[in-house]
Parts: C-alpha cells; sequence; structure tokens
C-alpha cells in the first residue's frame, strides 16, 4: 500500500515536471525559429540594398557566413558563394515560388548530405530577380543549452518530490497501520477512517459469533459420531484427517487428527486412494475375521476433489446371517421338490373323487395354483442358491443391454395391459460383459416388480445409459413405492414389505434377492431411490 501510494504520487509530480518542460521547450524552440527567421529577412534586405548599388561584387565580398544565391526570374542560379556549378535550377523551390508570388519566401529543409536542416530566406528584388540567403539550423541545440540550466533545477525538484511522495505515503498510512484487529478503536484526530474502524468492529463481532457456532457445531458432532458404532472420517485432498470418531481411528495407522490417513488395511488404502482421485467406491474387506463394509464419498468442490468422507461399517452379523439364509435356500430348494410332486398329483386325483364337479374343480384350481406358485418359489430358490454358491455355468460374453431390455418389456407386455401401466424405454445400445440369462432375470424381476406395485394408469421406465465405461440400466415406476424403513431391507430374501399385499400379487419375496446377487455376480452395483406414494428408481451400474 505504501509502494503503491508512493509510486502513484511520484509519477503525479514527474508527469507535472515533464509536461512543463516539454511545454518550455516548445515555447523555446519556435521563439528561436522566428529569431532565425528574423536575423536571415535583416542580412537579407541589406544584401539586396548591397546588390542594388554594387551588383555582384558586393555578393561576392560578403564570404562565406551565409549562403547566398542569386536566381534570376526563369528559376536560374545567377550567382552561389558555395557552388560555382550554375546549372541548377530553383524552379519549384518552396521560398523561390513564394518570394516570386508575394515579394518574400521562406522554407526549412535538408542539406544536401540530408544531414543537417537549413533554414532559408528569399526576397524579390526591383529587377524580378530573387536573392536567397540560408544558414545551417541549429536551433535544437541552442534549445538544449538554453534549457540546461532547468533540467537541474528540474531534476532538483524531482529528488524533492520523491522525498515528499514518501513522507506523504507514510503519513497517509501511518493511522491505518497503528489500527489493532484485535480491538479497534477510533482516533479523534482522523475520523475519516469511523466508517472502517466500525466496519472492523462489525466483523470482529461477527467472526467471533461465527467462531463460536463452529465451536459448538463441532462438539455436538464429535459427540453424535462418537457415539457411531460405524467409522466415520473426513480426510483433505492431501489425504490428511480433518475429523474422525474413535470407531474410524481404530482402524487406521494415524491415531490423531492432522496427521496424514493410513490405513491398517491394504484394501482399505486402496479404497482411499481412489477417493482422493474422485471415485466412489464401495467394498466389503475382511480383516482377522470380521467383515467391515468400506464406503468412500469424493468431495467435490468447483470441479476439483478437495477431500473425502469414509464409512466403516462392521457387517459381520449381516454376512453370516446372508450365509444361513444361503444355507437355508439349498436345503429348502431340496426339500420342497417332494410336497410340489404330491400337491401337483393330489391335483389330478381330487378331479376324480366323489365331490361335486363344482368343489372338486374348485380344490384342483387351488391346488394348481399353489402348486404354480410353489413351483416358482422352487426356481427363484435354486437360481439364487446358484448365484450364492457360483454355480453358474454359462460364460461371460457380450450382452447388448439395451437389445435384452426390449425383449423382456415385450414379454411382460400382456402383464402390464391387464394392470393398465404403460412401459417405456430409454437410452442407446450399450454392451456388458456378463451371462445373459442371468442378466435378464435381473431386469425381468425388477420390471415386474415396477409392474406389480405400480399405480392403475401409472408407467414403468427401463433405460440403458453408458458414461464414462460403465453401463448403467434404470427401472423407474410411479408405483407406491417402499417407507423408508424398509429401504435397508428389501434385497433381502424373503423380505416383502406388505406380505398380504405381495401373496396377493403372487410374489416370492425372492425377485430383489436375486437382483442383488445378479449384481454380485457381475461386479455391479445396486442403487434403491424411493418415495412412498411417489414410486420407486432402482439401478445397476456395471
Amino acid at each position: 500500500m505504501t509502494r503503491k501510494i508512493f509510486i502513484n504520487s511520484f509519477l503525479l509530480g514527474l508527469s507535472v515536471l515533464v509536461l512543463c518542460l516539454a511545454l518550455f521547450f516548445g515555447l523555446r524552440y519556435t521563439q528561436m525559429i522566428e529569431e532565425g527567421y528574423d536575423r536571415l529577412q535583416g542580412e537579407t534586405e541589406y544584401a539586396k540594398c548591397g546588390l542594388a548599388i554594387g551588383g555582384i561584387d558586393y555578393l561576392k565580398s560578403l564570404g562565406n557566413t551565409n549562403h547566398i544565391t542569386w536566381i534570376d526570374a526563369g528559376g536560374n542560379v545567377l550567382f552561389d558563394n558555395y557552388n560555382q556549378d550554375l546549372k541548377q535550377s530553383y524552379t519549384g523551390h518552396e521560398e523561390y515560388e513564394s518570394a516570386k508570388a508575394t515579394g518574400e519566401g521562406r522554407g526549412i529543409m535538408k542539406s544536401g548530405n540530408g544531414n543537417e536542416s537549413v533554414m532559408s530566406y528569399a526576397i524579390l528584388c526591383s529587377d524580378g530577380t530573387v536573392l536567397r540567403l540560408s544558414s545551417h539550423l541549429n536551433v535544437v541545440s541552442n534549445v538544449l543549452k538554453a534549457v540546461s540550466p532547468i533540467l537541474w533545477v528540474f531534476s532538483l525538484v524531482l529528488i524533492i518530490s520523491g522525498i515528499i511522495a514518501f513522507r506523504m505515503a507514510n503519513q497517509i498510512l501511518k493511522p491505518v497501520n497503528a489500527i489493532d484487529p484485535d480491538s479497534p478503536n477510533l482516533s479523534d484526530e482522523y475520523t475519516e477512517l469511523k466508517p472502517l474502524i466500525e466496519r472492523l468492529q462489525e466483523q470482529k463481532l461477527t467472526i467471533q459469533d461465527q467462531i463460536d457456532e463452529l465451536s459448538y457445531r463441532q462438539k455436538e458432532f464429535a459427540a453424535l459420531t462418537e457415539g457411531m458404532e460405524e467409522g466415520f472420517l473426513i480426510a483433505d485432498k492431501r489425504g490428511v484427517i480433518l475429523s474422525a470418531n474413535g470407531a474410524a481411528l481404530r482402524h487406521t495407522r494415524a491415531c490423531k487428527i492432522g496427521e496424514e490417513l493410513k490405513f491398517i488395511d491394504e484394501g482399505f488404502t486402496k479404497a482411499k486412494d481412489q477417493a482422493l482421485s474422485g471415485e466412489k467406491t464401495e467394498q466389503l474387506i475382511e480383516i482377522d475375521g470380521r467383515n467391515y463394509r468400506l464406503i468412500t464419498t469424493p468431495v467435490v468442490s468447483h470441479k476439483r476433489v478437495s477431500g473425502a468422507v469414509f464409512i466403516i461399517m462392521d457387517v459381520t452379523e449381516k454376512e453370516q446371517r446372508d450365509i444361513l439364509r444361503r444355507e437355508f435356500s439349498g436345503n429348502v430348494s431340496k426339500e420342497l421338490t417332494g410336497p410340489v410332486e404330491v400337491i401337483a398329483e393330489a391335483s389330478s386325483k381330487m378331479c376324480k373323487k366323489k365331490t361335486t364337479p363344482e368343489e372338486a374343480r374348485r380344490y384342483a384350481e387351488d391346488i394348481s395354483r399353489e402348486s404354480k406358485r410353489l413351483m416358482a418359489l422352487l426356481g427363484d430358490i435354486i437360481r439364487l442358491s446358484k448365484l450364492d454358491n457360483g454355480e453358474i455355468t454359462e460364460k461371460k460374453e457380450k450382452v447388448d443391454v439395451y437389445k435384452l431390455s426390449e425383449a423382456v418389456i415385450k414379454e411382460l407386455k400382456p402383464q402390464a395391459d391387464e394392470k393398465e401401466v404403460s412401459l417405456k424405454i430409454e437410452g442407446e445400445t450399450a454392451y456388458v460383459n456378463g451371462v445373459e440369462q442371468v442378466l435378464k432375470e435381473m431386469f425381468f424381476n425388477l420390471l415386474e416388480n415396477a409392474i406389480k406395485y405400480n399405480r392403475k394408469g401409472g408407467e414403468a421406465v427401463i433405460s440403458v445409459k453408458e458414461k464414462n465405461e460403465h453401463v448403467t440400466v434404470t427401472v423407474k415406476d410411479t408405483g407406491i413405492g417402499i417407507p423408508y424403513g424398509d429401504q435397508s431391507r428389501v434385497f433381502e430374501r424373503f423380505f416383502r414389505v406388505d406380505k398380504s399385499h405381495s401373496n396377493s400379487l403372487g410374489g416370492t419375496g425372492l425377485g430383489l434377492s436375486i437382483v442383488k446377487h445378479g449384481a454380485q455376480f457381475h461386479d455391479a452395483d445396486v442403487n434403491l431411490y424411493s418415495v412412498p406414494g411417489e414410486g420407486t428408481q432402482i439401478s445397476i451400474r456395471f
């Protein structure tokens, strides 16, 4: 600030001095030009009188102080004291033509060698000839000599201006620099600073309020996160821990906030690097016999990664429950085969019993309906068991999921028409490396649910999009939605939001579980978003 004020003040003084010097130089130059012409005019008048009395001999007697040229009416040189060659013609010369026309002429031109300027004055004689005198023009050097004393004065003034500007800058900023930001008070000597002081005081109060609020929020946040069973950790873009609870710090080598984040597990470390590079990840990692799910989310600000949030959940019990359910599915798939066959056989025999035809038909229809439902359940259990145990025999190949989605829509079109639900497909052709039959079952289950749990006149949309080498298949409906408390459990096998409603629709409770395990088989992520009463959206990102 001081430097800027000094430079501006100094430049202002320098500009005034340069302007004054240029003005003085210009005036002095003009004055000396006029004086030069006046001198030449007087000498030319005297030479004219001498020529009229003494003729050319008089001109010869004048010597070489000035360049004297005597020119006749035709422009031919009669006498030239600098040049004996009289063949030169002055026709067209400015001062000669002006003298012939008005009686006198003047002009400035370059000399023969082009290095100097020559000032000329011409006068018309009584016999029609023109007498011309010229001399070298040394006005600039004379002016510089004349103003050289003034240049010394200007230099002195410039030095004084610099000193004054420096002192003025310091004097102006002295009261500003003397302000204490922690305790700004107004001095009686500088009332002009009153708005600045008042603003500083307001800012101080505002900042203090914000610090108090942040401190309170930080304590509140720390109390909430410390009581969480899940590990919660925030790191900046350099990987330095900004905030963490005790559960998260147990999985790191850095045990203090402000240290660089270093996980004790290689899988966690890899996820950290991915998050800080801008990639969202979700991984299941086993450490010392315990299963942990690590969710990492990059924090993006102005299109740049400024940090990451890490959530570490102990899902050992949940994984154990899944193992038990997988074992149960395997057992059930074998146990249900017999009853299904018995029910199917009984339904055919019951039609031959001595019951009324109407009753026999009703029993047969009930048994047939239940047998079909059990067969569907058996099929789902078998498929789910194969996915769990990795018993899929088909090899993965390049599958056009857009074309596959069209086939699923065509297959479910009658069911949608019966429910008065319109089906729609969006997106573009995209390929996934997978098993076509498993993919079809996944899309079929999603779209079938979108039809079953939709409202009359609703819509179910399946879209296929490819972005950044990832293919995303999304099924969205305008149905009843899923309550928020149940959204985390809908992918569990046999789980139903409303069992009575699901049974009436013929559901087995395994559809979304097949979707989940099919996604795991294809290394894909499943995301659910649902608003009760508005609809559900489930996306599979390959």
